[in-house]
């Protein structure tokens, strides 16, 4: 009895840790050009700029994403967690890593944060052999489609056992 509980704890907390990391690589996707974050009052949500649908993606470009979202996600948590921190300034929508002019208006301490999480993501995606245009088209793609999300679910719970 005990041990089919563990296993149906672990079980589900698998499926919550793998959904919670797509959801991070859907974000992080973000501040690399295709999802922006806004705020509005204390609420935090995303909103879509449009990028080009993908066709389809290789076995090494699933896993080198997969290992870019595990590299981003704690970069981004930090970058999240000062903006919040130093925010209670407006409106972010417009702020889009590959839009310059987005970043320029933001206050100094937001503009650093931001552009440093830029440059990390970039880098991160980079050193895993993807650019930032094919990183977001995989993004984008995870949104429409079921199987690669569960593609990347499964590689995503796969990397992190093998840690």
């Amino acid at each position: 009895m005990t041990n089919s509980l563990h296993h149906a704890f672990r079980r589900n907390l698998n499926r919550v840790l793998a959904r919670s990391l797509v959801v991070g690589a859907i974000v992080t996707a973000g501040i690399l050009g295709g999802i922006v974050p806004s705020w509005t009052g204390t609420s935090y949500k995303l909103a879509l700029s449009s990028l080009a649908a993908a066709q389809t993606f290789s076995d090494s470009e699933i896993t080198n994403y997969a290992r870019a979202v595990l590299a981003i996600e704690p970069v981004r948590q930090a970058a999240f967690n000062e903006i919040k921190r130093t925010v209670s300034a407006g409106d972010l929508s417009s702020v889009v890593c590959n839009r310059q002019a987005g970043i320029a208006r933001l206050p100094r301490s937001i503009r650093r944060v931001v552009v440093d999480y830029c440059r990390q993501s970039k880098t991160i995606v980079e050193s895993y052999g993807l650019t930032p245009s094919r990183f977001n088209e995989i993004t984008l793609k995870i949104r429409n489609d079921q199987e690669l999300q569960q593609l990347v679910q499964r590689e995503l719970l796969r990397l992190q056992r093998n840690r």
